[in-house]
């Protein structure tokens, strides 16, 4: 199964999580309202501070590096300030941590996203290119080593199979979101593969695989590199962020069981720690992955998506004057990028809606 009819049977078999179809409606009228208000487009993606400006093959290796390590930025409880890095005056958590310490180095002459470095990298090197602006306060970013290891692995493998650039994998797909990743999967294995056994069967969700190919697509706004003939079929990016969007605009519905369990995850992990031994170190403070928690959250993520963009692309048809965005604009990446954006500008808001925890590679 691909990741949208991975989506759809999970969402028909869920036992914790359900997708609200009485809401969806209200739903996709405030989504495009306020999408079309801002005519929210691919262009919003280069207007991240910390995102690069050009857009030319040395883009291609940017992007690469950071959907390679882009996973499990939340902090287990700590004596110490969670991992932050400052840039140009402003600080920045979670996913911008990792983009302002690439542009950090980048400015430091230090080739962090040449893969031949990676290789050829001591690891102090690499580890010091990933240390908060404060090491004396703060936590190192999550499981950096593993991190290392996944710099050193895949840049033996561009480097071998590349000429050390991703820019060739990408010409290989010719403007095929899903050539793409094959080639990718074929090289790189368990790099990106994100996969789980649910209902007797294996279910996908290539999270980072697919946002690897919408961060390409959106960054050259669809054209040259980033021209996908396909791009219809990637999916959202099932990770922990959107659900918890979902779920504060009435899409998702948790049974009452499951969102007791992660209201005390949160009540934990937002607690300091009391010693530096006290950390989270067990499964019981955490949903493991392939849970099927972990499973039905993402998959019905996924699903619910795409039910609210074929209702936005409904409404636009019926009464294209009314919008600054056409039906052809309107795909998963777009509504993802949009209420991923909306859920990190208004942690606060939605502070009261507690995110699974998955310590974990694919998100």
């Amino acid at each position: 199964m691909d990741v949208r009819e991975s989506a759809a049977f999970i969402a028909g078999r869920a036992a914790s999580v359900r997708i609200n179809h009485e809401r969806l409606s209200a739903a996709a009228d405030a989504l495009l309202g306020a999408m079309s208000a801002v005519a929210f487009s691919t262009a919003e993606w280069s207007k991240h501070t910390l995102h690069p400006k050009t857009k030319d093959e040395s883009t291609v290796d940017w992007i690469f590096l950071i959907d390679l390590l882009n996973f499990s930025f939340w902090h287990e409880r700590s004596t110490r300030q969670r991992f932050t890095v400052e840039i140009d005056g402003e600080t920045y958590k979670g996913y911008w941590t990792l983009c302002a310490c690439i542009q950090r180095a980048l400015r430091q002459d230090i080739p962090i996203t040449s893969p031949a470095f990676w290789v050829s990298a001591s690891d102090e090197q690499l580890r010091s290119a990933f240390q908060p602006t404060d090491p004396a306060l703060c936590d190192e970013i999550p499981m950096l080593d593993t991190r290392i290891d996944m710099l050193r692995r895949a840049g033996a493998i561009l480097v071998k199979d590349f000429c050390g650039r991703f820019v060739n994998c990408l010409r290989q797909a010719e403007h095929s979101a899903q050539r793409l990743m094959e080639i990718v999967v074929r090289h790189f294995g368990d790099l990106f593969e994100d996969a789980a056994e649910y209902g007797g069967r294996r279910v996908v969700f290539s999270k980072r695989l697919q946002i690897l190919v919408a961060d390409i697509w959106a960054c050259f706004n669809g054209e040259g590199l980033g021209r996908f003939d396909d791009i219809s079929t990637i999916t959202m990016f099932a990770d922990y962020r959107v659900p918890q969007a979902l779920v504060y605009f009435g899409i998702l519905d948790y049974t009452p069981e499951l969102m007791d369990l992660l209201r005390k995850h949160e009540s934990y992990h937002d607690q300091p720690a009391a010693t530096p031994a006290d950390t989270v170190e067990n499964a019981s403070n955490m949903i493991t992955g392939g849970h099927p928690y972990e499973v039905e959250i993402r998959g019905c993520s996924i699903w619910a998506v795409e039910l609210l963009v074929a209702m936005i692309r409904e409404r636009i048809a019926k009464d294209p004057s009314k919008y600054t965005l056409r039906a052809d604009q309107i795909n998963p990446i777009i509504v993802d990028f949009y209420l991923w954006d909306e859920a990190y500008k208004n942690q606060a808001a939605m502070a009261h809606i507690p995110i699974h925890r998955t310590r974990s590679i694919y998100y």
